[in-house]
């Protein structure tokens, strides 16, 4: 606390020996107004009249949310996924069955019926054509 309120005296007593040393300069007519009106400047570059904008605080768990939905987009897509390849399975287990139901009729006397053997030839064919 000591030292805050010795800065602050010094501060104003260096302001107290600048304003005097510019109304000797104004009385002798030295000093411009234009000089005068100038706001001074500081080492950052601002004056200190400017008013700086305030910007947005950058986000802190910005990675790590964007990291957390790339994962739930990732798992939304590879169940998406599973989905299709069980579809495909389910599909061709009821395509087999029913070639298998196919092959296995057989005529009254126990042979094989060709019908159905010869258009799924057919369609293999047409398939590779």
């Amino acid at each position: 606390m000591w030292c805050f309120i010795v800065k602050k005296k010094a501060y104003y007593q260096k302001a107290n020996i600048v304003k005097t040393y510019r109304r000797t300069l104004k009385k002798e007519g030295m000093l411009d107004q234009s000089k005068l009106s100038q706001k001074r400047k500081f080492d950052n570059g601002y004056s200190k009249g400017d008013k700086r904008q305030r910007t947005a605080k950058p986000d802190r768990h910005f990675k790590a949310k964007k990291a957390a939905e790339a994962t739930k987009e990732k798992l939304a897509q590879q169940e998406s996924e599973e989905k299709r390849v069980e579809k495909n399975i389910q599909e061709k287990k009821k395509q087999r069955d029913l070639m298998r139901k196919k092959f296995s009729k057989t005529t009254s006397r126990g042979q094989p019926i060709m019908k159905h053997r010869i258009e799924n030839l057919l369609t293999k064919i047409i398939k590779d054509a």
